[in-house]
């Protein structure tokens, strides 16, 4: 087994439910576990953390070997961080001392500096001296995972932790968990049933189906395959690139990618930001000619990679490659005959619109 994955091979049976999974995931960056309500999401993290007592198997990996039950180490001796649907402080303590019992079983001595550098990064100093119960959900929540962090944890499990939120602030809790991502070589994961979460945040993607994996691998790969893509309501793709350019005239910056480009709004970008961008499959057209004279900046010359064209549907799905970048197109199975578009034909991607998630 690599030293940079994670090998999990766990078991359990219910009376209406069996969840079984063996698979091998990475020890590093962020791993969506995704799926419909039901499907084992939660199951997984629980059989992680030690929280399932019935069932079987192991997660070995970098400094992780827990087993399950005769031989499980008690879930406090695991390091893990665990935060979930609800924040679960201490009512007794204030926001400042729920942060203190977890610095006190750090697996080591944490610097005034780290817990300084956290509560500035997450947002939370002003909330140090209140009492847990009066903070909002949002609030909670940033506090909860401070705690989880300052424990110095192996493992960063995250259980649907913006699921009680309102939109507003489940975004405003998307972007901090965005910076956590970003300054802590941590690995974590991350359960949700939304697809915008995983866009933002996962390298990797796991999707489970009535306990069983049914999918996984780069996020990014992941959401361009066609099997995934149709069972989305809308589906799209995800892009990481760069800021090489900026037009401070339009009020543009290019961002570069393999084999490609787009042009965005430059308000929150930076020159040389690493940013994710998501395009929808719907605001994709086609051309087999590069494209002139168009209001669309964003074109891309593309491979088309495989096509969904079931005879029963007016609509087709399909999946084109820019080097190691993926884009989906969803048209009409009429415009697909006309341009005689298959797997290995070259031709242009159109972006109509494409949406900066980071």
């Amino acid at each position: 087994m690599s030293t940079e994955t994670f090998s999990l091979n766990f078991s359990l049976s219910r009376a209406a439910f069996t969840f079984e999974l063996n698979c091998a995931l990475p020890a590093r960056g962020v791993t969506a576990i995704f799926g419909a309500s039901g499907a084992g999401k939660s199951t997984l993290l629980r059989c992680i953390a030690g929280l399932e007592p019935d069932a079987q198997g192991a997660i070995v990996g970098p400094d992780v070997n827990w087993r399950c039950a005769p031989t499980a180490p008690p879930v406090e001796e695991r390091g893990i961080g665990y935060v979930s649907q609800r924040a679960a402080l201490f009512p007794h303590l204030n926001v400042a001392q729920n942060l203190q019992f977890a610095i006190k079983r750090a697996r080591s001595r944490i610097a005034f500096c780290e817990h300084d550098s956290l509560v500035e990064l997450l947002g939370i100093r002003a909330l140090l001296p209140r009492s847990v119960e009066n903070l909002s959900g949002g609030e909670a929540q940033r506090v909860a995972l401070a705690r989880a962090l300052l424990s110095q944890p192996r493992l960063l499990l995250l259980d649907e932790p913006l699921s009680a939120l309102d939109d507003e602030r489940r975004h405003e809790l998307l972007r901090y968990l965005v910076q956590v991502k970003a300054h802590f070589a941590l690995p974590m994961f991350y359960v949700s049933h939304r697809l915008d979460e995983v866009e933002m945040l996962a390298d990797y993607l796991v999707e489970l189906h009535e306990g069983q994996v049914r999918q996984q691998g780069n996020a990014a790969e992941v959401f361009s395959l066609l099997a995934f893509a149709q069972r989305q309501r809308h589906p799209s793709c995800i892009i990481d690139a760069h800021c090489v350019e900026k037009e401070s005239e339009w009020g543009l910056a290019r961002l570069e990618f393999d084999r490609g480009a787009l042009w965005l709004p430059n308000s929150a970008i930076a020159l040389g930001q690493s940013v994710r961008v998501r395009v929808a499959a719907d605001d994709v057209s086609l051309s087999r000619e590069a494209p002139t004279s168009s209001s669309i900046a964003n074109r891309v010359a593309v491979q088309v990679d495989a096509v969904h064209a079931p005879r029963d549907q007016a609509m087709a799905l399909v999946r084109l490659r820019a080097g190691r970048a993926y884009l989906l197109a969803r048209i009409t199975r009429r415009s697909l005959a006309e341009l005689q578009l298959e797997p290995g034909q070259s031709c242009w991607a159109q972006l109509k619109s494409a949406a900066l998630l980071s």
